[in-house]
C-alpha cells in the first residue's frame, strides 16, 4: 500500500529532507530573522516579487513560489540600530522546458537553483549561498556539478559535513 503524499513521492525521507506544509502555510524558521516558505506572493517582472515582499519585510524571507532566481535587501533605520532584510528566491529544481512542466504560460521566465544558508541560532546572522543550475550543471568550489544523482548526493554530503 503505498502513500499518495508529497514527502513519499518526491522521496524526501530518502534524501533527508523534512516536509513542512500543506502549501501555503508551511514554513520553517531557520533563526529569529530568517523565514522559509513556499510564498505567495508573485510579480511579472523581474525582481518585482522580492521588491514586493521588502515592501511589507518585517523579518527576511527566502521564498520559492515564482521558480526565478531573484534576491533584493533592504535596509531600516528604527530608533535603536539599523536593519537590514534580504528576501530571496533560489528559483527552482524542476525542469523548466516548456513541454515537460505543467506551467500557466509555455514558455515562462524561471531558472532553476537552490541555495544553502549558513546561520547562527536565535537573533544570529545568517548567509545565503545561491547556486545556479544551468543545463543541469552547477558549480560547487570551482567544481562542476552534474546530472541529478551526482548533485543530489554532492547535496548530501554537504549537509552531512556541515551538520558534524
Amino acid at each position: 500500500n503505498v502513500q499518495m503524499t508529497i514527502p513519499t513521492l518526491l522521496a524526501l525521507d530518502d534524501l533527508g529532507i523534512e516536509y513542512l506544509g500543506p502549501y501555503p502555510s508551511g514554513e520553517y524558521w531557520l533563526n529569529d530573522n530568517l523565514r522559509v516558505s513556499h510564498g505567495t506572493i508573485a510579480r511579472k517582472g523581474n525582481a518585482d516579487t522580492v521588491k514586493a515582499i521588502l515592501a511589507q519585510a518585517r523579518n527576511s524571507e527566502i521564498v520559492g513560489h515564482i521558480h526565478r532566481h531573484e534576491m533584493a535587501q533592504k535596509t531600516v533605520h528604527p530608533r535603536k540600530g539599523i536593519r537590514t532584510y534580504v528576501a530571496y528566491s533560489p528559483g527552482t529544481v524542476a525542469r523548466i522546458e516548456s513541454n515537460i512542466v505543467p506551467a500557466y504560460l509555455p514558455r515562462n521566465d524561471w531558472q532553476q537553483g537552490f541555495a544553502m544558508v549558513n546561520y547562527q541560532d536565535g537573533n544570529g546572522l545568517f548567509q545565503i549561498l545561491p547556486f545556479s543550475i544551468h543545463c543541469g550543471v552547477t558549480i560547487h568550489n570551482g567544481a562542476e556539478i552534474k546530472h541529478r544523482e551526482s548533485l543530489i548526493n554532492k547535496v548530501k554530503r554537504i549537509i552531512n559535513k556541515h551538520n558534524q
